[in-house]
């Protein structure tokens, strides 16, 4: 035998002794680079548009809810702006009395920039109803009545002076610029339909009328 088919011969003889594996492995893939590949990626989609969805309903009923409270107030606003205008005048002419315990003056005053007509002061003497009238009184004016200067001319005390008497004002009623009367009590201004009622007497006499330098100011109730 040559030399050379002694090396092959030993190559071959070598190879058969090596040791082959008995099965093949196969690698499996990582399950941490594959967990989404099993996630129903519709059914996902599906869900989050639907909480966008309900998301969105949310927003616009709050919306909503929110806009009909700025509506309310702006309609509430818009009421108590109309009522303003309508009272505006009425709420700058006041009335009270001052003085000792026998209440000598009765002041009444018209704080707005436009007169009062058909004054009525309603008094009350032992609980009957009296009237003092005055047919206007001017802007930014105050009535001034003594009541040493007013007389009874009907009723039980006919003939006698306010001065005399022990009597109390009731209230006082106007008609405003727009023809709407009112009657003004010391705790109220309402709307008046001008029905008086029986009088026992009426009162008469004349009023010092003097100007008023804080004129137009806020309501006087």
């Amino acid at each position: 035998m040559t030399e050379a088919g002694g090396r092959r011969h030993a190559q071959l003889r070598l190879a058969r002794q090596r040791r082959r594996p008995d099965r093949v492995r196969i690698r499996q893939p990582s399950s941490r680079s594959r967990w989404w590949n099993g996630l129903p990626w519709a059914h996902c989609g599906a869900v989050v548009a639907a909480i966008a969805a309900i998301g969105g309903l949310i927003g616009t009923a709050i919306a909503t809810y929110y806009g009909a409270l700025v509506s309310r107030d702006q309609l509430e606003q818009s009421r108590k702006d109309a009522e303003w205008g309508i009272r505006e005048q009425a709420s700058r002419v006041t009335f009270w009395v001052e003085g000792d315990i026998a209440q000598d003056r009765i002041l009444v005053m018209n704080r707005s920039p436009d007169p009062v007509l058909a004054v009525s002061i309603g008094l009350l003497m032992d609980g009957q109803p009296y009237v003092l009238e005055r047919v206007s009184l001017a802007p930014c004016s105050q009535a001034v009545y003594d009541a040493k200067t007013l007389d009874v001319v009907m009723g039980d005390y006919r003939g006698r002076n306010l001065g005399e008497l022990e009597w109390a004002v009731e209230y006082i009623g106007f008609t405003d610029r727009g023809g709407v009367s009112w009657k003004r009590a010391s705790d109220s201004l309402k709307p008046w339909n001008r029905e008086l009622p029986g009088f026992a007497g009426h009162v008469l006499g004349d009023a010092r009328v003097r100007h008023v330098e804080d004129c137009g100011g806020g309501p006087g109730e």
